[in-house]
C-alpha cells in the first residue's frame, strides 16, 4: 500500500530533468526518491559498481575461513578492512537495492560510477 499520497510538481529545464535523472539512476534510486532525499537535506552517494560485493562476498569467505581455521589475528585484520571499506562507500541501502529493485532500474547507472560530478550539489 502507497503511503505517499500528495504530489508536487516541479518545473525544470529539460536539462535539469536528464541530471536529476541520472543521478538518481548512479544512486540506485527511482528520481521520487533522489528528489525526496535531497528535499531532506542529505546528499545521496553514487552506488559503487557490482563488484565491489562480489569483492566484498570474496573476502567475507577469507574472514570465515580464518575463524574457522583459527587464524584469529589475521581474521581481525581483515574484518578491520572490511569495516573500512563499508565505511568508505556505504551511503546507499545496497543489498536492500540488489534484491528489490533489479527489475525496477536497469543497470542503475553502475557503469558510470567513475563519473559522479553531477551528483547533488553540481
Amino acid at each position: 500500500m502507497r503511503t505517499r499520497e500528495t504530489h508536487i510538481n516541479v518545473r525544470t529545464t529539460p536539462q535539469e530533468k536528464a541530471r536529476f535523472q541520472r543521478n538518481a539512476r548512479k544512486c540506485c534510486l527511482t528520481l521520487s526518491e533522489y528528489l525526496r532525499k535531497l528535499a531532506n537535506g542529505y546528499e545521496p552517494k553514487a552506488a559503487p559498481p557490482l563488484e565491489y560485493a562480489e569483492l566484498i562476498r570474496l573476502l567475507t569467505d577469507i574472514y570465515n575461513d580464518f575463524r574457522a581455521t583459527g587464524e584469529n589475528a589475521y581474521a581481525d585484520l581483515l574484518a578491520n578492512v572490511l569495516l573500512e571499506m563499508q565505511s568508505a562507500i556505504t551511503p546507499v541501502r545496497r543489498h536492500k537495492f540488489e534484491s528489490e529493485r533489479n527489475t525496477k532500474i536497469d543497470n542503475c547507472g553502475f557503469s558510470d560510477y567513475g563519473d559522479d560530478k553531477d551528483l547533488a550539489g553540481s
